[in-house]
C-alpha cells in the first residue's frame, strides 16, 4: 500500500498503523513501512532490463506510469548500450517531444539522463543473477530519475 501527502508525524503515525492494519486483515507478512519523501517530477517512464531467451540482454524504453497503459509508446533494443544509443531510444518515442519540453512542461536532461540509463544497464550486465528490472514508474525531472516502483527477478 501507498500513503500519500503526509504532512506531520501524528498523519505519519496513523498512516503507518493503516498500513500495518491492512497487511494484517490482508494476512501479508510484513517486515516494517518504509518511509521516503515525496519528491515533485515532470515525466514518467518505463524501463525493462530483462535477459531474453533467444537474443540476450535487452532494454526497452517506454512512456511509463499509467499513460503506458494508453499507448504502446516503447522501443526495445539489445545490450551493451552506449548513452548516444539510450539517447537516440528515447528521442524516438512518439512522446519524446514530452521530454523535451511542451506546453509550458519542464524539459528532462535527456543526455544525463541517457547516461544514468546506460550505466544502469551496464550495471544489469554484470549482474547474472538477474533475470529482469523493471522500474515504472521512473520518475523524472531535469537529469535527476527516482524509481517509484520496481520489479527485480532473479534467474532460476
Amino acid at each position: 500500500g501507498v500513503i500519500l501527502h503526509i504532512a506531520s508525524a501524528e498523519e505519519l503515525a496513523r498512516a503507518v498503523e493503516r498500513l500495518q492494519a491492512v497487511g494484517g486483515r490482508l494476512g501479508v507478512p510484513m517486515q516494517g513501512v518504509l518511509v521516503e519523501t515525496m519528491v515533485p517530477f515532470d515525466h514518467e517512464l518505463l524501463l525493462g532490463l530483462r535477459r531474453d531467451e533467444r537474443f540476450g540482454a535487452v532494454l526497452t524504453t517506454a512512456r511509463g506510469g499509467v499513460e503506458v497503459e494508453l499507448d504502446a509508446d516503447a522501443v526495445t533494443r539489445l545490450l551493451p548500450l552506449e548513452a548516444s544509443d539510450v539517447e537516440a531510444m528515447l528521442r524516438s518515442l512518439r512522446s519524446a517531444r514530452l521530454l523535451e519540453g511542451f506546453r509550458g512542461r519542464a524539459a528532462a536532461d535527456i543526455p544525463l539522463l541517457a547516461a544514468r540509463i546506460a550505466d544502469l544497464c551496464a550495471w544489469f550486465l554484470a549482474q547474472p543473477a538477474l533475470a529482469e528490472v523493471e522500474t515504472n514508474p521512473l520518475a523524472v525531472r531535469g537529469g535527476d530519475a527516482w524509481a517509484l516502483d520496481a520489479l527485480v527477478t532473479r534467474t532460476g
